[in-house]
């Protein structure tokens, strides 16, 4: 259950559908009062660690960002197995697929992997994210958005659309220090 992963989760988001149903939630790990600061400062390049969960509160998936001066870098992961976990309680993760943000001075353009073969990328949650070999992924979408974009449209290798996301404005105050 999530209260076994982190005890107090400040910045929770739910995702839900065009009806208002809940499809699930995303919580970030809780660093204290200077990663709000960093979160301010530094936007897209600082790190970060979230669990996206389903309606009940189950952990379904990680995603880590190490930090990056330039171009930033997400990983997704899953349990390994579906179901494994340490002696501890802690989840073991495999990292199933990555996201590079592919830079430009005033576009949002980002490359979307997929594992492929059998090479797996293992750690626990709270070990730093190993560093995958190029051939472990390959890529399956793209991301070409403008600057101040709402909505992304994930096109594949052909340049044909296969996923929309809408991102809705949630009031300025919550965009700004959420």
């Amino acid at each position: 259950m999530l209260s076994n992963l982190w005890p107090c989760l400040p910045n929770n988001i739910d995702a839900g559908s065009e009806s208002g149903q809940p499809l699930g939630y995303i919580a970030e790990e809780p660093k204290g009062f200077l990663a709000v600061l960093s979160r301010q400062a530094f936007a897209t390049h600082r790190p970060f660690r979230a669990v996206i969960m389903d309606v009940e509160g189950s952990p379904i998936m990680w995603i880590r960002r190490p930090f990056a001066w330039v171009n930033s870098r997400m990983y997704v992961q899953r349990l390994q197995a579906g179901t494994e976990y340490t002696l501890d309680g802690e989840p073991i993760l495999d990292t199933f697929a990555e996201v590079k943000q592919v830079w430009h001075p005033w576009r949002r353009r980002y490359d979307l992997f997929i594992q492929k073969g059998h090479k797996r990328v293992i750690s626990t949650a709270s070990e730093r994210q190993p560093e995958p070999e190029p051939s472990t992924f390959s890529q399956f979408a793209k991301v070409d958005s403008e600057f101040l974009a709402w909505h992304f449209r994930l096109l594949n290798v052909h340049g044909d659309e296969i996923a929309y996301i809408n991102r809705a404005f949630r009031g300025f105050g919550r965009e700004v220090y959420m």
